[in-house]
């Protein structure tokens, strides 16, 4: 194309150009290939877990002494 005073129009290898399309034959789309759904997972089975029992606990009332509260009760006094 060609631009002047006179306006647009269009040079000798645009009119070739615009030919050339002409002769060009249409093209189908592509059709869309459709998506491949994940497969399922496998359903996994609880797993049962077996503790151990529980230790006896030993009584700790004999080793705090016996005036423990009183301690904490005058801690900071003079």
């Amino acid at each position: 194309m060609e631009i002047d005073r006179g306006g647009r129009g269009l040079t000798a290898k645009g009119q070739e150009y615009l030919k050339t399309l002409d002769e060009v034959e249409s093209i189908e789309p592509i059709k869309p290939v459709e998506p491949v759904p994940p497969a399922p997972k496998p359903k996994k089975k609880p797993v049962k877990i077996v503790l151990p029992k529980a230790a006896p606990v030993e009584d700790l009332a004999p080793l705090l002494p016996e005036d423990l509260f009183e301690m904490r009760s005058n801690a900071g006094r003079s």
